[in-house]
Parts: structure tokens; C-alpha cells; sequence
């Protein structure tokens, strides 16, 4: 999705948007945009220090085991595919928390960038 489309589509729903230019509209996307994703990487990093301190290491330890086990095997595509999918679920979890959150703090970032736009 373009900065374009994104602008059109989340504005869709809002009464204050005629008030707004179609360039500031852009940029409140973009900043809502870029603090959602920072709060994710945020959660996302502490997460994994967190699991990494309680654990003393061994959860990063084991997820490394199971994915280098993998890759033990003969090389190639599938091997490469199926070390991918197989991290994939042992990272799963780590995510689950950082999307639920940033599901739910997007909006208010978003209204909140167009308070200050219309002050």
C-alpha cells in the first residue's frame, strides 16, 4: 500500500478529514505510521531481554539448537524453507504481544496526531 492509499483508507472514517490538506493527511500516516512501528520494535526487543534474563540465556540457546538441528541436514531449498517455517513458530510467540498492542495503540496515535494537526 502507497503513502497515497494508506492517507485515503484511514481517513475514510473520520469527520475531521475535510478540514485537513491532503498533505498533512500524508504526514499524519506517516508519523502514525513510524511510532506504531517503533513501539512494536520496542516490545518486541524487551520481550526478548526478558526472555533471555528469566531464562539465563537458555531460551535463546534452545531456539538455536532446534533451528541449527535443521540445518544439520543436507543442504539445499527445502532445508533452507523448512528452517524458515520451523523459526517462524519458535518466534510466534515473541510476536503475539507486540501486535496485540500495537493493534490497539494505532488508533489512539492516530487521533491523537490529528488533534494536533487541527489545533
Amino acid at each position: 500500500m502507497t503513502p497515497e492509499q494508506r492517507a485515503v483508507k484511514w481517513f475514510e472514517k473520520v469527520p475531521e478529514a475535510d478540514q485537513l490538506s491532503f498533505d498533512e493527511r500524508l504526514a499524519i500516516c506517516k508519523k502514525t505510521a513510524n511510532t506504531t512501528a517503533l513501539v512494536f520494535v520496542v516490545l518486541f526487543l524487551l520481550e526478548w531481554i526478558l526472555a533471555y534474563t528469566l531464562t539465563d540465556g537458555s531460551f535463546a540457546f534452545i531456539m538455536t539448537d532446534i533451528l541449527n538441528s535443521i540445518l544439520l541436514g543436507t543442504g539445499g531449498r527445502v532445508t533452507t524453507r523448512k528452517t524458515a517455517v520451523v523459526g517462524l513458530f519458535v518466534v510466534a510467540p515473541l510476536l503475539i504481544i507486540p501486535t496485540i498492542v500495537t493493534v490497539l495503540v494505532r488508533p489512539i496515535i492516530f487521533k491523537n496526531e490529528i488533534k494536533k494537526y487541527l489545533k
